[in-house]
């Protein structure tokens, strides 16, 4: 999987900045995917309820997103880690006091 996300950040960062956006009928009779003012992305030749749907989804899912998203998911991961750490010395910790325990009990007749 890492060197998929690999994958994905380097072709968001060779990609064309944006941020993206798609025109709005009646701007064209065709979707059009737009970097900035005037960079064209993308121009569709078709159109219909599928062809919009798919140019939206491309101007939504732009570099910029992309690379948010794997930041996120850096963040999230790091957090993870973290937090798996703290388990493992918090089990460790309980696995102690039960030893402890146990020797108590094992030494002690009070009960």
């Amino acid at each position: 999987m890492s060197n998929d996300i690999e994958k994905l950040r380097e072709v968001a960062e060779r990609a064309t900045p944006g941020p993206w956006h798609r025109n709005i009928p009646p701007a064209s009779h065709y979707p059009t995917i737009f970097a900035g003012r005037n960079t064209h992305v993308l121009h569709l030749t078709a159109t219909n309820k599928d062809v919009e749907a798919n140019a939206e989804f491309v101007a939504t899912f732009n570099p910029a997103t992309v690379l948010a998203l794997l930041a996120e998911l850096a963040a999230l991961r790091k957090e993870n880690e973290g937090l798996r750490d703290e388990l493992h010395d918090a089990n460790d910790a309980y696995a102690s006091v039960l030893r402890e325990l146990h020797s108590y009990k094992g030494s002690s007749n009070d009960y």
